[in-house]
């Protein structure tokens, strides 16, 4: 099974920080779906959540240009994630990091690529960076 689903929206002459597309976590039990969100806020927090949860078993985080915080739930191999009123139960959590680090590598790869393409400059994006050369 498949966790996480998501599309960017960068157009020809796009600008490479307006990360908008479509997000979506399947699990075995809920769904989280947000449309037209920013998707680099999105896979930020996620990364928060992930490297939190080597620490903490319940955590929130704040994904800043969003109205509600992201919780993260982890038990064993179980996931909970809650996102305002929608909810996702995962059960093999190892899977979803594994996939949230592929997104965030293919993430970080259509920018780069856009920018090379349209002759901006390559965002930061530190915290995203820096998690793909960690372990998860």
């Amino acid at each position: 099974m498949k966790y996480l689903e998501w599309n960017l929206d960068l157009e020809e002459g796009a600008d490479l920080y307006d990360t908008v597309g479509n997000i979506k976590i399947l699990g075995y039990e809920g769904i989280i779906e947000e449309r037209y969100t920013y998707l680099d806020a999105f896979f930020e927090a996620f990364v928060e959540g992930v490297e939190c949860m080597k620490i903490e078993d319940v955590i929130r985080v704040d994904p800043f240009v969003e109205p509600n915080d992201i919780l993260f739930s982890c038990k064993g191999s179980i996931l909970k994630i809650e996102y305002g009123t929608q909810r996702a139960i995962i059960f093999n959590c190892y899977q979803f990091l594994e996939e949230v680090q592929k997104s965030v590598a293919k993430l970080v790869e259509i920018l780069d690529e856009f920018a090379d393409n349209s002759k901006q400059q390559k965002r930061k994006i530190i915290r995203l960076r820096s998690f793909l050369q960690k372990k998860v």
